[in-house]
């Protein structure tokens, strides 16, 4: 089989073939070169479009790979068997061209980290320090303070809800895509939340692509406070406003991918501030992606449990999924 001799493999429980279905994998025969450590795809740049790409084709590929396989493979002749050793050769190619990739990312990444640091300076890369601990502060206060208190003026327990939602939100983190992580989503909110899945099934993918607070509301309008300081221009209150109108507006536009990007650039090119500024947060992206994703999953999680709850849908989630049950006093 040509997925053991390329060290990768696709998980074949994983959900929807989605790309974090792709897992690095070691063969017996793998596992004594050392020729595609974890380490080496963990550390991957998955902002890149080449790698997203690639990893979408391939995805694609073996979806149809296996539907082929389930349904031709009975005896269908020639057509059939064509149609199979095509897939079959194409898959291949696909992953031979994304171990490579994956494999060349870390040294590039070495040198666009080196780069930066030449261009810039360690004075610039420490505006950036002080920028991300901005950025992660606003995303602390979103999902501690801000999510928090309208679950209590909703009459529902944040403690619940984070023990609930908190294995979306972990893998939201790690794999920086809230498309990826739709199926845990899902799985939380219909199971452990108690929505119903005639609800849930609309609302949570829909606000894959729409319920953006990380990428869409709090990382432009700090991205734009910190490129106007960094280059020295002033914001009045109509770009304070302005600011606001593009996060609201612009949140739709923004894909469940790994990025945030068009928002960024969509903001800047609206406040008039030099896009270069989108060049030079795109230096230390993915550290704040990581963060971003955690905050778009809670919020998907949340608003259909709001919205559950107020139009008298929640129902009593298992608590053992979630929480320990109390004992009876004795």
């Amino acid at each position: 089989n040509d997925k053991n001799k390329l060290g990768l493999t696709y998980d074949q429980e994983s959900y929807c073939g989605c790309p974090f279905g792709v897992t690095a994998g070691v063969t017996p025969d793998a596992a004594s070169d050392r020729r595609f450590p974890l380490q080496r795809f963990v550390s991957a740049d998955w902002t890149s479009p080449v790698t997203n790409r690639l990893l979408l084709e391939a995805s694609g590929i073996h979806r149809v790979e296996r539907w082929g396989n389930m349904h031709l493979q009975t005896g269908k002749g020639e057509a059939g068997n064509a149609f199979l050793s095509f897939n079959a050769s194409a898959l291949a190619i696909f992953r031979r061209i994304l171990t490579w990739v994956i494999r060349l990312t870390p040294i590039g990444s070495g040198a666009l980290l080196g780069n930066a640091i030449v261009r810039y300076g360690w004075q610039s890369l420490s505006a950036l320090g002080s920028f991300a601990f901005a950025v992660y502060l606003g995303l602390a206060l979103v999902l501690f303070v801000v999510y928090p208190l309208l679950l209590l003026a909703n009459g529902l327990s944040p403690r619940r809800f984070f023990a609930a939602a908190w294995p979306a939100i972990q893998l939201g983190f790690v794999s920086r895509s809230s498309i990826a992580t739709l199926p845990v989503t899902e799985d939380a909110v219909e199971r452990r939340l108690g929505v119903p899945r005639a609800y849930s099934a609309f609302a949570v993918p829909f606000a894959a692509t729409t319920k953006m607070d990380g990428c869409a509301a709090i990382y432009p309008a700090i991205s734009a406070l910190f490129v106007a300081q960094y280059y020295g221009l002033a914001l009045h209150a109509t770009d304070y406003l302005l600011i606001v109108a593009v996060s609201v507006l612009g949140s739709a536009a923004t894909a469940g991918l790994t990025g945030a990007v068009v928002m960024l650039t969509l903001t800047l090119s609206t406040l008039g501030l030099p896009l270069e500024g989108a060049g030079l947060l795109l230096a230390i992206d993915p550290i704040l992606d990581m963060g971003r994703t955690a905050i778009n999953v809670a919020g998907q999680a949340l608003v259909p449990t709001l919205v559950a709850k107020r139009a008298g849908l929640l129902a009593d989630a298992p608590t053992q999924d979630v929480l320990p049950e109390a004992a009876p006093a004795a």
